[in-house]
C-alpha cells in the first residue's frame, strides 16, 4: 500500500495520532476461546473481544422481552386533531457472559505468563437489527436497534444491556401475527466494532520543500513501516435467537391506547445522540437532557438528568423511565445542557413536544458543526476482473476530520454483484478528500494504481488497468 502526501501539514498530524497505542488487527489471534489483538507498541499488551451475547431471563424463566403497540389519536388540544400514529417496539435485555479468571490465567500462560497483559478491547459501538421468518424466506425487521448504555467495571466488559428497536405498522404487523399463532420466532443479529490498526507494510511518497521532504522522509522512515491509521473495524459478529411462548408468557405483550389511558407508567420514550458515537463535538465531555411531564395530580415531574458521556462513544440511546405515573395525553418538554471538556456548563431553552410517540434525538445539527457528511459512491468495472487476472481492488479513502487523518478502505472481488459500493465519513470542511487504489493479481503480484481527489459530486470511477500494465 502507497501513500502519497502533498501536504506537510497531514504528515504532522499523522505523526501526532500514531503516537496513540492501538490494537493491531492484522495480527488477530485465538486462544482458549478467546479473540485477542497485541497493542502495536507494547509487546506484552493484549486486548481480547467481547463475548457473545443472549438473550436474558428472570429466576423464573420469563425471558425479558416485550413487545410494544402504542397507538394516539391527535386532538384540538395539542393542535393534531384527528392525526393518528403508532409507535411499535421491540425491547429485550441481552446479556453478556463474564471472561472468567481461570480462562485469563490460561491464555496469559499460552501467551508467555510473567508481565502479560490482558484488557477488554474498547469498543466504539455496537449495531444489531432484528431478523425473523416472513414465508419461504427471512426479513430484516425495522432499521438498526440501539443498545442503552450498562455499567461496566472498570478492567471489563458490560454483563447486561437493554436492546430496542422501532418498527413501522407493515413490520410489526409480521410480528402480531406470529402472536395470534402462538409463538414469537426471531433473531437479533450484531456486530461489535472497535478503532484497530492494520498493522499491513506501507511505502510512501512526499511532495513539497525539499528541506522539509527531507527532515519528514527521515523521521517517517521506521513510524510508517506499518499502517498505523485507526479505522472502525467489526470485532465480534454473531446472532441469537429470541423463542417466546406468548401463552406461557402473555405479558411480554403490551397493546397501549394512548388516548385512553391518561396515566400509563411505562418506558415510552427514546433519546438518541451521536455527539460521541461519531465524535461531532470533540469539544464536549458531556451532554445530558432534562424531561419533565405532567402528573396524575396535575403537577410537574421532572425526571433526574440523562447523561451522554465522551468517554462511553457506543452510548446513543438511552430509554426514559418514569418514576412516577404521568399523563400522556398532555404535552412534555424536555431541555439540553452541555458539559465542556473544560467543565463549563450550558443549558438551552425549554422545548414543548405534543407527542409521546417517536425518539428525541439531540445530535448536534450538521449546520453547526465545522464538519461535513460525506456519502461517497466508488465503482469499478467486477466484471473485467477475470479477463485481465485481477482477483481484488483495494480503494483507501485518506480525508482529514478534526484535524486529523483518517482512512477508510474499501475492496472489490471478481466474483462481487454490485459494481459501486458506497462510503460514509465525516470530514472538516473545506478539506480534500484523497482515493487511492491498489490491485491485486491472481499471481499475487500487486499495481499500484491511481491517486485522485474526489470531486464535490462524491464519485469515483476507478478504471480497471489492462493487460499491458
Amino acid at each position: 500500500m502507497t501513500f502519497r502526501f502533498i501536504s506537510i501539514l497531514v504528515i504532522s498530524l499523522l505523526v501526532g495520532k500514531m503516537a496513540t497505542a492501538q490494537a493491531v488487527f492484522s495480527k488477530e489471534k485465538s486462544l482458549e476461546g478467546m479473540v485477542l489483538y497485541p497493542d502495536f507498541k507494547k509487546d506484552k499488551l493484549f486486548y481480547y473481544a467481547p463475548n457473545d451475547l443472549q438473550l436474558g431471563r428472570e429466576t423464573n424463566g420469563r425471558p425479558k422481552f416485550q413487545l410494544i403497540q402504542m397507538g394516539y389519536t391527535g386532538r384540538a388540544a395539542t393542535g393534531d386533531q384527528g392525526e393518528k400514529r403508532f409507535m411499535n417496539m421491540v425491547q429485550l435485555t441481552v446479556e453478556m457472559p463474564p471472561v472468567n479468571n481461570n480462562q485469563l490465567r490460561k491464555v496469559r500462560t499460552a501467551l508467555g505468563g510473567t508481565g502479560i497483559q490482558l484488557r477488554p478491547l474498547p469498543i466504539h459501538y455496537v449495531e444489531g437489527y432484528l431478523i425473523t421468518a416472513f414465508g419461504q424466506e427471512y426479513k430484516r425487521l425495522g432499521e438498526l436497534g440501539t443498545f442503552e448504555s450498562g455499567a461496566a467495571s472498570r478492567g471489563s466488559y458490560w454483563t447486561e444491556r437493554t436492546f430496542t428497536l422501532r418498527l413501522n405498522n407493515a413490520d410489526a404487523q409480521i410480528l402480531w401475527e406470529q402472536v395470534d399463532n402462538g409463538k414469537l420466532a426471531l433473531s437479533i443479529n450484531y456486530a461489535f466494532y472497535a478503532n484497530v490498526i492494520s498493522g499491513e507494510k506501507v511505502t510512501y511518497e512526499l511532495e513539497g520543500d525539499s528541506l522539509l521532504v527531507d527532515q519528514f522522509d527521515r523521521e517517517l522512515e521506521d513510524i510508517l513501516e506499518v499502517d498505523t491509521l485507526p479505522y472502525p473495524q467489526i470485532v465480534k459478529a454473531n446472532a441469537f435467537a429470541v423463542n417466546i411462548d406468548v401463552d406461557l408468557f402473555p405479558e411480554v405483550l403490551k397493546r397501549i391506547d394512548a388516548n385512553a389511558h391518561q396515566t400509563v407508567a411505562y418506558p415510552l420514550l427514546e433519546v438518541r445522540c451521536f455527539d460521541f458515537t461519531n465524535n461531532l463535538r470533540p469539544d464536549l465531555g458531556a451532554k445530558a437532557i432534562e424531561i419533565e411531564a405532567i402528573g396524575v395530580g396535575g403537577q410537574q415531574i421532572k425526571m433526574k438528568k440523562q447523561r451522554f458521556f465522551r468517554s462511553r462513544t457506543e452510548q446513543n440511546a438511552l430509554q426514559i423511565k418514569f418514576p412516577y405515573a404521568v399523563r400522556m395525553d398532555q404535552p412534555l418538554r424536555y431541555r439540553i445542557s452541555e458539559l465542556s471538556k473544560e467543565g463549563e456548563e450550558s443549558t438551552g431553552d425549554w422545548i414543548t413536544r405534543n407527542s409521546w410517540v417517536g425518539i428525541i434525538d439531540i445530535t448536534t445539527l450538521m449546520e453547526d458543526n465545522p464538519v461535513s457528511q460525506r456519502l461517497i459512491d466508488i465503482e469499478t468495472e467486477v466484471t473485467q476482473f477475470s479477463e485481465v487476472d485481477i482477483q481484488s481492488l483495494e480503494v483507501a479513502i485518506l480525508y482529514q476530520y478534526k484535524e486529523e487523518l483518517r482512512k477508510e478502505t474499501l475492496s472489490f472481488l471478481s466474483n462481487d454483484r454490485s459494481a459501486i459500493k458506497p462510503i460514509r465519513l465525516l470530514q472538516d470542511k473545506d478539506t480534500p478528500i484523497l482515493v487511492t487504489t491498489s490491485w491485486k493479481k491472481v499471481d499475487g503480484s500487486k499495481i499500484k494504481g491511481m491517486q485522485k481527489k474526489v470531486e464535490l459530486d462524491d464519485y469515483v470511477f476507478v478504471a480497471v488497468p489492462n493487460s499491458g500494465n
